[in-house]
């Protein structure tokens, strides 16, 4: 199992250095949640474009991305996901050798459409959209036999799930929308494995439990220096498949309990 986490970790950074130099197309099972909405910024310069190849360096390409500071103060949360979603350096989580959410926070730190949408009051239930845009059920089983848009659709599940687990995103989620999040992502694990390769899947869920004040996880992650470790930083750990089939269990419990109160 190590020797395959290890090979699919070399094949994402891969994936990653060659998207710094070459554009590619989104992935099939990818749908835009705003459509064709004309709020969506287009980068102006793009990898695999000679003006890409000229600029000096990846400051230079990361200062080429920002977004005019009176276009993002206009631009509808939708249209904001969906620019995020396209932006060249999204991916570069991938490379972090300190974990997947310490990645993601200078991603975060280094776009300025990024660290807007963590301010929007709505951006938890427009990228919780979007990630129900995706469909992981065409993600083959076998890793071995993934194409390019396999690959590309594992990055952007990964990438959204490490949005979504941000803690000003999660905070203004409503508690509906908190439910519905971990409903999905179970689904999501259940119908193709756990396609997401550092289990950013289980982070999601154990910080959405975290946020909704689940009180039996939260008293477990207390008690364990390495779940509070594995959901802080999302780097592989162990023992990981013990903390992530906890925070399935947990998160299965939780949704019972609040079908029964319900009378579901």
């Amino acid at each position: 199992m190590k020797t395959i986490a290890i090979l699919l970790v070399l094949t994402m950074v891969s994936i990653v250095g060659h998207a710094q130099d070459v554009e590619v197309d989104p992935p099939e099972g990818r749908a835009s949640p705003c459509g064709d909405s004309l709020d969506v910024y287009e980068f102006p310069i793009i990898p695999g474009t000679p003006e890409w190849r000229e600029l000096p360096g990846h400051r230079a390409r990361v200062e080429a991305c920002q977004i005019p500071d009176g276009i993002l103060a206009e631009m509808s949360t939708e249209g904001l996901v969906e620019t995020c979603m396209r932006y060249p350096h999204r991916n570069l989580w991938a490379v972090s050798s300190t974990g997947m959410l310490v990645g993601i926070q200078g991603i975060i730190d280094g776009f300025n459409g990024l660290s807007e949408l963590m301010t929007r009051p709505d951006a938890g239930v427009a990228l919780l959209n979007a990630y129900q845009s995706n469909d992981p059920a065409r993600i083959p089983s076998d890793w071995a036999v993934w194409d390019d848009g396999d690959r590309a659709l594992v990055m952007d599940l990964t990438y959204l799930e490490l949005l979504l687990g941000q803690e000003p995103v999660l905070s203004g989620m409503p508690p509906g929308a908190k439910l519905a999040l971990i409903e999905l992502c179970l689904k999501n694990r259940s119908s193709r494995g756990e396609y997401a390769i550092d289990g950013s899947s289980a982070v999601l869920v154990g910080r959405t439990l975290m946020s909704m004040g689940y009180e039996p996880f939260m008293r477990e992650w207390e008690q364990s220096e390495a779940l509070q470790s594995f959901l802080e930083t999302a780097l592989r750990m162990e023992p990981l498949e013990e903390m992530t089939q906890s925070i399935r269990c947990h998160a299965e419990q939780c949704l019972a309990k609040r079908r029964k109160e319900e009378g579901r």
